[in-house]
């Protein structure tokens, strides 16, 4: 076991293409899990991993992605023996979605019970989205703190009460929701103040209030699961502090319309002394994160991506 090694499962991606194809290929026993995954998901996980997955696809994106990080968590552990699912890393951790994937390798939720509730949150986010247009809005260019100044200087200003910080990604990066009016007005005075404003291809209003009708629901589904104590120490995405207790439910639905304060789960890392993560996701967003946090040597490793 490597005590400072974490685990940390991405959220829903802009596009995901054959996300799972490579970890597929490593072994027969990670396509037989896959399939043994399908019953629960209710979707051929197998076919969906070779998949392209389209950004409008929040179902299809919710189950590829959290099947992919329970497979990618197994592979990883299978390195440190058959009975170290969860003590080969001393922490685990998921960027919006990815809390289900990281709560399961805990040892939370059982796989076919994350996967479930990955589809009933997929399910629910797709409707909320479908009830009002709605959008994100990445910035970046400036200390946060400033970043953050300004956001609320445009509120103000602009009495825009339709527009939120959704996402504490980095040092650099701060992601706004709302109403896609709002967004379209915000972008040219945060460009004009010297920041990027990158538009993100999503579905809808993530972690704004516009979700609370989805939170609802996932709230009365999750509070059906068997829940457990978890093996492994999980961070909130909310607070970066570890989920203890019987909440699970309740964190899971309340994350939806919360901001996802990665900064704070990476500042929790940095200071139990973790020195290599291992990424599930695509694209190595997360780790792009890790690596933009000044005076901390992390290394960090995308986890059997295509």
């Amino acid at each position: 076991m490597n005590a400072r090694r974490a685990f940390v499962c991405g959220g829903q991606g802009a596009c995901l293409s054959g996300l799972g194809a490579q970890l597929l290929a490593r072994s027969p026993e990670l396509v037989r899990q896959a399939e043994a995954f399908s019953a629960a998901a209710g979707r051929d996980i197998r076919a969906l991993l070779h998949d392209t997955v389209e950004p409008g696809d929040t179902l299809s994106a919710h189950l590829a992605l959290v099947s992919f990080a329970l497979l990618a968590h197994a592979a990883e552990s299978k390195k440190y023996g058959e009975n170290t699912a969860v003590s080969s890393f001393r922490l685990l951790a998921g960027h919006s979605l990815g809390e289900i994937s990281a709560l399961a390798c805990a040892g939370a939720l059982s796989p076919e019970d994350a996967l479930r509730l990955a589809a009933a949150r997929g399910q629910a986010l797709a409707r909320a989205c479908a009830r009002g247009k709605g959008g994100m809005l990445a910035l970046l260019g400036k200390p946060i703190a400033e970043m953050q100044d300004l956001v609320h200087s445009f509120i103000e200003d602009k009495s825009a009460t339709d527009i939120w910080i959704a996402n504490y990604n980095s040092p650099l990066q701060l992601v706004l929701s709302g109403k896609a009016k709002a967004l379209a007005a915000c972008a040219p005075y945060m460009e004009k103040a010297g920041l990027r404003a990158v538009t993100l291809p999503t579905a809808g209003a993530f972690h704004s209030p516009y979700m609370a009708g989805a939170a609802e629901e996932v709230f009365a589904f999750a509070s059906r699961l068997d829940w457990q104590e978890p093996r492994g120490v999980c961070l909130s995405s909310m607070t970066g502090r570890a989920l203890t207790g019987r909440g699970f439910a309740a964190h899971c639905a309340l994350q939806i319309v919360s901001p996802v304060r990665w900064l704070e789960v990476m500042e929790g890392m940095r200071r139990a002394g973790i020195t290599e993560i291992v990424e599930a996701g695509a694209g190595g967003t997360l780790g792009r994160f890790f690596r933009s946090v000044p005076e901390w040597r992390v290394r960090t490793l995308l986890c059997g991506a295509a």
